[in-house]
């Protein structure tokens, strides 16, 4: 059984399948046909705003993060404090989800006028705190970690790259983050999906078609509302399933999850362009949303939980491996009302980083460990092999800042900042031990992208200007 497998049917439309037992040797550790190890996965989050919210007070030993985020006891077994709570709300998981305290990146006090700085952040908080994670740092000629990924592990892009945002679109005028998060060598950002159907036409309406007449019978076959599934030769179904019945139960199950992701996207209220029906790799950016900030909030809790299941589905079949999910855009604007109980009708997520009510910023957070819980354990519960699936992936959840030195005024215990920073990892790909809380000893939060790069099988050590992992996160 060749590593990925998949059923054809109307104008080139291809369901890839999910690996199943019998594609696999007898320990279940690697394929039978090619003895290939199994495949790794790697899924890059973001928070985008910091830990904490807004001190004047210029003296004060440490964050307030400390109090509320950060585990107390070092090592396994953690304590949870009630940022990091939505990870027990399944079984296990925590032996899974590592924390990562104490991460700093360089930066100089007023920044904008420090000039360029190798590794570190130049400019305006909300323009470089997170580029300058994902991409080891600032400046021209710099591939971010998850193209990286791509370049060496899928050199010839057969899989399909994930560029993903939750939040559906940008809720402040001033703060133009279109231009996405992921980047080639060019310097320049890769628009990123912000439509569930885009995304799904993207992962599972699969196929090229390679004529017009394909091209024709799919579009007319999909604007007639029939599902994907419609379109596919049931009996090759029995094909690929062999003698094998409990193959054949497997497959039929997966395809009924796509028949009920297809409904649960029915109700969404953007559309996706039929040409974007036909793309299976780099698909054209949906249309811009066209949003008025008094309506800063667009069902993104049910967005996050939709597109977690289309991810979780993609790395079942190996359609794709690796990419970008932004839960949330830098300097976020979204209303927090729908998602925090008891947050004000006009609050938004980045207003309550400049006040002292740190239970929403707690409550914002809490979201955001919600989505990254949430898709850690449908991989967790997603069997594979000898294991499951987050057996064989690094997630990792970043934040904007963390807490400490403002770097455009220099004033102490301040949003605006890039020490005292929290990342975690969730997976036990490639060695990580899994369910560990660790000093980071003011490492770059870089390192612990290298780490889960390195994790996911590169060879590379080195992203932008950081160079190493971080060793403590590994057994």
């Amino acid at each position: 059984m060749k590593r990925r497998h998949f059923i054809k049917g109307i104008g080139s439309a291809l369901i890839y399948l999910p690996i199943c037992d019998f594609m696999l040797n007898s320990n279940g550790t690697a394929f039978a046909q090619s003895g290939g190890a199994l495949p790794t996965r790697v899924v890059l989050m973001q928070n985008g705003v910091s830990l904490v919210s807004n001190f004047s007070d210029k003296t004060g030993p440490r964050p307030a993060l400390y109090k509320t985020h950060v585990p107390n006891r070092f090592g396994a077994n953690y304590d949870v404090k009630a940022p990091l709570a939505p990870m027990n709300r399944y079984a296990g998981l925590q032996d899974y989800v590592s924390v990562v305290s104490n991460l700093k990146i360089p930066h100089g006090n007023k920044a904008h006028t420090f000039g360029g700085m190798r590794g570190g952040t130049q400019g305006e908080f909300h323009a470089d705190a997170n580029r300058a994670q994902l991409l080891g740092g600032l400046g021209k000629g710099v591939t971010s970690g998850d193209r990286l990924l791509q370049q060496e592990l899928d050199p010839k892009q057969a899989l399909i790259h994930m560029n993903y945002n939750v939040q559906a679109g940008n809720y402040n005028a001033s703060d133009d983050n279109s231009r996405g998060w992921s980047q080639w060598n060019k310097g320049e950002g890769i628009p990123a999906l912000r439509s569930p159907k885009a995304m799904f036409a993207q992962l599972f309406s699969g196929g090229v078609p390679s004529n017009s007449n394909d091209i024709a019978k799919q579009k007319l076959a999909l604007s007639r509302q029939k599902s994907i599934l419609d379109l596919l030769d049931r009996s090759d179904i029995r094909k690929v399933a062999g003698k094998s019945r409990q193959a054949g139960l497997v497959i039929e199950e997966y395809l009924e999850q796509i028949r009920t992701l297809e409904k649960s996207l029915s109700g969404q209220i953007d559309r996706v362009d039929a040409s974007e029906i036909k793309k299976c790799a780099a698909p054209k950016e949906p249309a811009k949303m066209t949003v008025k900030r008094a309506d800063a909030y667009n069902n993104e809790k049910e967005r996050a939980l939709i597109i977690n299941e289309m991810i979780a589905m993609s790395m079942a079949c190996n359609i794709s491996r690796f990419g970008t999910l932004r839960i949330t855009d830098g300097q976020c604007y979204l209303k927090m009302k729908p998602i925090v109980s008891g947050a004000p009708v006009d609050d938004n997520y980045h207003k309550s980083t400049h006040h002292r009510n740190t239970s929403l910023l707690i409550g914002m957070y809490a979201w955001h460990m919600e989505v990254f819980t949430d898709l850690a354990n449908r991989l967790k519960n997603q069997t594979e092999g000898s294991g499951n699936i987050l057996d064989n992936s690094a997630i990792v959840l970043m934040s904007e800042g963390g807490g400490g030195t403002d770097i455009d005024t220099g004033y102490k215990l301040q949003p605006h900042a890039v020490e005292h920073m929290m990342t975690l990892v969730a997976g036990k790909a490639g060695r990580l031990k899994g369910g560990i809380h660790i000093d980071g000893k003011q490492n770059h939060p870089t390192k612990v992208i290298i780490s889960a790069m390195k994790a996911a099988g590169s060879k590379q050590d080195q992203l932008g200007y950081i160079k190493g992992i971080l060793p403590d996160l590994f057994g």
